[in-house]
């Protein structure tokens, strides 16, 4: 294993020229510190209130740790926690609809990160919906959709390890405070706000309103809290998606020079035809919706004597998504060897990678689905403080909360019989251009014959309860000596269920849309993908998947053998039960002293933990995979699933020990070192899993993986030139002892029956599938610095001194070397980006705030292989967003917001072939701008 106390020289040599920096400079500020102090009892509010009181939490803390506070009752930073947290040094974040979803931190991805509320354990329904690439989120990420900003009082990130810390974050922990009615004193609060919404790609604006009461009664030892949010946008995504690149033959076609293809050099297999790395199906989509979500936040505080306090809090948090995706996939893989006429390819050096390519048998398929998604995440909580002594402190903690996901989705497809000629043409960039040859058939109904119609019900239960109690025993000098135990049993299970009629058994094949049976429409939009940089059929017709339950499932069902019925009830291969138990012991001694004139304090403890878990799930087999002469493709029947239960346990120690040094009264240096665990994702424990017979895909999970354990440290400088100032250098670093990597290996299928491969006439010799699966993998170093700013110039003259900048940078490496074992290439972490930056420009003054916020994620690995096996990468991009505001009295402001106000598009793509230098794309979104107006008013 590689050691973590590497030599890192141009690290340490960066803290030394800052350190040198910065010392000289105290005498030259001190007359606008002492300025500050003039303006401190004045400008308390704001942005500027609530950048002083994250960089005083930040200050005085033991760890390393960053903080967000809300500028005023009700107003966080951004209207989405995640694109808030963006804004703290090492934070990066994934997007899905134009809105912020999962955070990253400091290179490693959402999974890596705890999310707690209150300090406690908090659940995120899962996130389950086609985004443009199938994601689903059956991990253990925090979905931040789910919680509303305005519920949220403050945002902490802790990023050393802390022995009282619950354990699940390698890559740190978040953890999101709400109100509770005693904070400001008992005082009573009324506050609210209410905001227009447009998405511009959307037709149709939405709202989004919150408000807020606070009061105390008795004695003001009693305080009753609620807080309500709520939103209705209109979303709209234009995206296109190849899912997989695959070695291809080709038996007439011609290469550039209109000359036949050379015989294919990759596998004797090919004969005497031409070759390439080509794609497989493309799918364009428009996926246009309706997302309402409610937040209910609440507390009861009750201190009826000095040395007591009680706590009720409670949680809510419902979505639901009702979501229509117009997708077209248009399968120009059907019969691609027999049907290509015209094909060109890069070098054999450069990967053999088809850039043109013209087939006569292009198949579309309009494929609408409609989903309607539910989530429900709910949270009780009940605490317990009070001082025994002078020296003893106890602490009482339960809650229990539970994420739910309930969904359906229908969806259908209507076939193009026959093929027709579609042009795949990527040589102008990276980007291809898709044209179809008689574009018309796209919106003719008799050309469109019914293929399948599938409805599924998915339900996924996610439930947690924790217990916790902690006592704290204070010495005379000012040390104390807390110690704890925490108990936590989680369960989280996902079933699926699906019915479907046509397809292989012929229920209604032949039907037309032209028939009259189903309601059916082109695109609702007249301006599709406008925004993607490419050509593409922007109009097809789309059956209503509901009208086409309503005409043959509701009507006609009489029609459909009773088989079909039977199969509604059967379970699938997907369903699974994770079952978990954390026991935790943990010892923690707090610090304080003087190394000659130098104050320090801090903190040493350890934390012993003891999982058991019962991983259980259906397995199906195969029972036969076939040529369909119908589909002109490979399709698989599988055997009835059986359930599994897989036992798995482990113990493990996490030391901690935090330092923290007042080298002078404006100058802070730190030192932390510990060792974090988390659990693999719940999917990856599932001993089931799917089966793809059109990608040739077979993924089954693995529950018998063992936990991430890192161990890291960190070295740190603050300085802190004034009271709304802070410049800090942050150097990591994590050695983590295993990875859970995706394996992929390309294997022959046997049939049990014979014995012998099945052939394939598309791509030669005998079927092959993708065995995906996790595994532990090598350990990695990861390594890095973050570099942050936060200045604001209350020194210079008016009308500049409510000028203020917040700059952070960033800079993450690893020594990763993952192996793909489809190619025999390493690769690093999944989800590093080597720099991320933020940098935000405000200006608060004369009752007008304005605020720019500009975003920078480098490229990163989004995945060691993909569907076919291939690398998958997430280009760089970058966002601006704008907020306004003017407080027309002390009551009452006006606030406008835009997000992403140029416009910017995610781009993912892969690299198809080993040897190959060309980046093939895989999804392109486009989301649009979001602009939001409103008064916010505060009694």
């Amino acid at each position: 294993m590689t050691t973590l106390y590497r030599p890192m020289p141009f690290l340490a040599a960066s803290l030394a020229v800052f350190l040198t920096c910065a010392l000289p400079t105290q005498d030259a500020l001190a007359e606008a510190a002492d300025d500050d102090e003039i303006i401190e009892e004045i400008v308390v509010t704001g942005i500027r209130g609530s950048l002083r009181q994250a960089i005083d939490r930040k200050r005085m803390a033991d760890g390393v740790m960053d903080a967000l506070v809300a500028e005023d009752i009700g107003k966080f930073p951004d209207q989405n926690i995640a694109e808030s947290l963006q804004r703290v040094p090492g934070v990066a974040i994934d997007r899905q609809l134009g809105e912020g979803t999962n955070i990253s931190l400091r290179g490693l991805g959402p999974e890596f990160v705890r999310v707690e509320v209150n300090g406690r354990s908090s659940i995120s329904a899962p996130n389950r919906i086609w985004d443009g690439s199938g994601h689903r989120n059956m991990t253990r990420r925090f979905n931040f959709q789910s919680l509303q900003a305005e519920l949220v009082q403050a945002v902490e990130v802790y990023k050393s390890a802390q022995a009282n810390q619950l354990e699940g974050g390698i890559g740190g922990t978040v953890n999101i405070q709400t109100r509770r009615p005693l904070d400001n004193g008992g005082r009573r609060i009324l506050a609210g706000n209410v905001f227009a919404t447009d998405d511009n790609l959307a037709d149709d604006n939405g709202y989004r309103a919150a408000g807020v009461f606070s009061d105390s009664f008795g004695d003001g030892n009693f305080g009753v809290l609620f807080s309500l949010a709520a939103d209705d946008r209109v979303v709209r995504s234009d995206y296109f998606v190849i899912p997989d690149y695959d070695l291809k033959f080709f038996n007439n076609a011609v290469d550039e020079a209109g000359n036949p293809m050379q015989p294919c050099p990759v596998t004797a297999a090919g004969g005497d035809r031409g070759c390439g790395v080509t794609t497989g199906n493309i799918t364009p989509g428009v996926q246009i919706g309706d997302v309402e979500r409610v937040n209910v936040s609440s507390a009861l505080q009750w201190r009826p004597n000095d040395r007591t306090e009680v706590v009720l809090d409670l949680l809510h948090s419902g979505m639901e998504r009702d979501v229509v995706d117009y997708r077209i996939p248009m399968r120009p893989q059907a019969a691609l060897a027999a049907r290509a006429t015209d094909v060109h390819t890069t070098s054999m050096e450069q990967g053999q990678v088809t850039t043109f390519y013209r087939t006569t048998g292009a198949r579309p398929r309009p494929r609408p689905t409609a989903y309607i998604v539910d989530t429900d995440q709910n949270q009780i909580a009940f605490n317990v403080a009070f001082s025994a002594t002078d020296k003893w402190d106890l602490n009482f903690d339960v809650s229990h909360a539970t994420g739910d996901l309930d969904l359906n989705n229908q969806n259908v497809y209507y076939d193009i019989a026959g093929g027709i000629p579609l042009t795949f043409d990527a040589t102008r960039s990276g980007i291809p251009d898709v044209t179809i040859e008689g574009e018309e058939a796209l919106l003719d109904p008799a050309m469109m014959s019914f293929g399948r119609w599938i409805e599924a019900n998915e339900y996924s239960e996610d439930e947690e309860t924790q217990f916790r109690a902690d006592a704290t025993y204070s010495f005379n000098n000012d040390a104390r000596f807390i110690a704890g135990v925490s108990y936590r049993d989680r369960q989280r299970s996902w079933q699926r269920s699906s019915f479907a009629i046509g397809a292989r058994w012929g229920d209604f094949l032949g039907e037309t849309l032209a028939d009259g049976w189903v309601e059916f429409s082109d695109l609702p939009v007249d301006d599709a993908f406008d925004g993607l940089p490419m050509n593409v059929p922007n109009n097809w017709l789309s059956a209503d998947p509901r009208s086409v339950k309503q005409a043959y499932v509701i009507e006609r069902g009489d029609e459909i053998p009773q088989q079909r019925w039977d199969d509604a009830t059967s379970h699938s291969s997907e369903d699974f039960i994770i079952e978990e138990s954390q026991t935790a012991v943990y010892f923690m001694l707090e610090m304080a002293g003087d190394i000659g004139d130098t104050p320090w304090s801090g903190n040493v403890g350890a934390r012993w933990v003891q999982v058991d878990r019962e991983s259980s799930g259906l397995v199906q087999g195969i029972a036969r995979v076939y040529y369909s002469e119908q589909a002109q493709l490979i399709e698989m029947d599988l055997l009835p699933a059986a359930f599994e239960k897989h036992p798995n346990d482990y113990t493990e120690v996490l030391p901690s020990l935090n330092l923290r040094f007042e080298l002078r009264e404006d100058l802070i240096g730190r030192f932390a070192w510990g060792k974090a665990m988390v659990q693999p994702n719940f999917t990856d424990l599932n001993p089931g899993g799917i089966k793809h017979d059109s990608t040739r895909q077979i993924r089954e999970g693995n529950p018998n993986l063992d936990p991430y354990v890192a161990e890291q440290v960190d070295v740190g400088l603050e300085w802190y030139p004034t009271d709304d100032a802070i410049v800090a250098l942050n150097l990591f670093g994590k050695e983590i002892d295993s990875f859970v990597i995706g394996d992929t290996i390309l294997r022959e299928y046997i049939d049990p029956n014979t014995g012998v491969g099945v052939p394939d006439p598309e791509y030669g010799g005998t079927v092959h599938f993708f065995h995906q699966g996790p595994i532990n993998g090598d350990g990695a170093f990861v390594g890095g610095l973050e570099f942050a700013v936060n200045y604001s110039f209350t020194n210079l003259p008016a009308p500049f001194d409510g000028l203020g900048i917040m700059v952070n940078h960033t800079w993450v490496d690893t020594d990763a070397e993952f192996v793909n074992r489809a190619w025999g290439a390493t690769f690093d972490v999944p989800g590093l980006s080597p720099n991320t930056t933020n940098a935000v420009i405000f200006y608060e003054k004369y009752g007008f705030s304005g605020r720019v916020a500009w975003n920078r994620r480098e490229e990163f690995l989004f995945q060691i292989a993909s569907a076919r096996g291939n690398p998958e990468f997430t280009r760089t991009y970058w966002q601006l967003d704008v907020g306004l505001g003017y407080e027309i009295t002390d009551r009452i402001s006006l606030l406008l917001e835009a997000i992403n106000v140029t416009d910017e598009i995610q781009h993912r793509y892969v690299i198809a072939s080993a040897s190959s230098p060309i980046d093939s794309m895989v999804n392109l979104a486009h989301t649009g701008r979001r602009m939001q107006g409103g008064i916010r008013v505060k009694f």
